[in-house]
């Protein structure tokens, strides 16, 4: 989810997350809450292990 004004003032924001939200239906989303409510995992580690994994970043 992203602010309509700051996607107004910076378009380009869409076109880097459609990808990503593409690949985050709501079975993903709720496999990595589980991760996070359930697990009790650290919610910024498990979203990086995931962008990892789906290869939008590099791990480093």
């Amino acid at each position: 989810m992203i602010n309509a004004k700051t996607l107004k003032e910076w378009p380009a924001i869409a076109e880097v997350l459609n990808p990503v939200t593409a690949k985050l239906d709501n079975s993903v989303a709720q496999t990595l809450n589980a991760k996070v409510d359930v697990d009790g995992e650290d919610p910024h580690q498990v979203a990086l292990d995931w962008m990892v994994r789906e290869g939008f970043v590099k791990e480093g």
